[in-house]
């Protein structure tokens, strides 16, 4: 949370465990007038699936990394996943 810009948008996805609770200083929400939005994209069940068809190697998905940046890179890996050409899936590695 901290690392979001005043106003800005904390996005929540995944598929948490039912019952997963967060914890949020609901007073820094307000000073820094941060939004926190949740999207959906798979459930348990899904996840786990996909997770077992990758970790048996049914499922290559080395191929969908189109891009690979050094942190010393990182605002041009941004500015290309934010431009889009010819890029799908970006990586920044750390040394």
């Amino acid at each position: 949370m901290n690392a979001v810009r005043k106003g800005g948008i904390v996005l929540l996805f995944g598929a948490p465990p039912r019952g997963a609770l967060v914890s949020l200083d609901a007073s820094q929400l307000f000073l820094n007038e941060t939004r926190v939005q949740s999207s959906y994209s798979a459930c348990e069940t899904e996840m786990r699936i996909a997770l077992e068809l990758i970790s048996s190697r049914r499922l290559n998905v080395s191929k969908l990394v189109t891009h690979r940046f050094p942190l010393e890179r990182i605002a041009d890996a941004f500015q290309l996943a934010e431009t889009g050409h010819g890029a799908m899936k970006v990586i920044v590695e750390g040394s």
